[in-house]
């Protein structure tokens, strides 16, 4: 018989630090250790896990952002044009 699935405290870092490191949805669940469809039920109901979520993307983008940021001002015109564009 399989544990029922439950948001504790430490479902909600690895749900967070899963986005930063821009894992999709489904790669979430899996490294979560369920099944896609039941973070997607889960993700419905529970807004702490939605949030989670959002704040690992969001932490992801910041720090990516910044590291291209960084190569752009130090002369990288590949990222410069990138870090332009975007």
């Amino acid at each position: 018989m399989t544990k029922a699935f439950e948001v504790t405290p430490e479902v909600l870092a690895e749900a967070e630090e899963c986005g930063a490191l821009g894992l999709t949805l489904d790669q979430t669940a899996w490294n979560l250790g369920i099944n896609p469809s039941t973070l997607y039920k889960y993700k419905a109901k529970v807004g702490e896990l939605t949030d989670a979520l959002t704040r690992g993307q969001a932490r992801g983008i910041r720090s990516m952002t910044g590291c291209l940021k960084d190569q752009a001002e130090s002369g990288n015109t590949h990222a410069t044009m990138f870090y332009l564009k975007n």
